[in-house]
Formats: structure tokens, C-alpha cells, sequence
């Protein structure tokens, strides 16, 4: 498993990081996602064999969401 923190740049508190964490448990490959960090941050915990940061990223951004790492 790997780990990244997701940054919502612009984000509308923790009801967005908690939609953000939301759409990402539902991918394949997504272990954890976890809301709640400071600065409009999520923790995710997903398998690098399925998944990239890229690949994550650019879902929450098609979604509408300002994410970086």
C-alpha cells in the first residue's frame, strides 16, 4: 500500500474533503480515505498496483474538485 495527502486548493471545509474521501473509497483499489486533516487535506491509502497519484488526482479534478499534492 501507499499513502499521499491530497491537498483541496480553495476547498470548502470538511463537508468537500468529506465528498472528496467519499468519491475516492469507492475506486478499486482505494483502501482508506480519510477527511478531516488540517488545510483541507485527505489521507489516502491505496494499492500503487491499481491506482497512481496521478490516476487519483484526476478524478477528484474531473469531479470538480481543485486537487494537488
Amino acid at each position: 500500500m501507499e499513502e499521499v495527502v491530497v491537498k483541496l486548493v480553495g476547498h470548502g471545509g470538511l463537508d468537500e474533503e468529506r465528498r472528496a474521501a467519499t468519491l475516492l473509497t469507492r475506486l478499486p483499489g482505494v483502501a482508506q480515505a480519510e477527511a478531516g486533516l488540517a488545510g483541507g487535506q485527505v489521507r489516502v491509502l491505496f494499492n500503487p498496483h491499481l491506482l497512481t497519484s496521478a490516476s487519483l488526482l484526476a478524478v477528484l479534478n474531473n469531479a470538480g474538485f481543485d486537487a494537488i499534492l
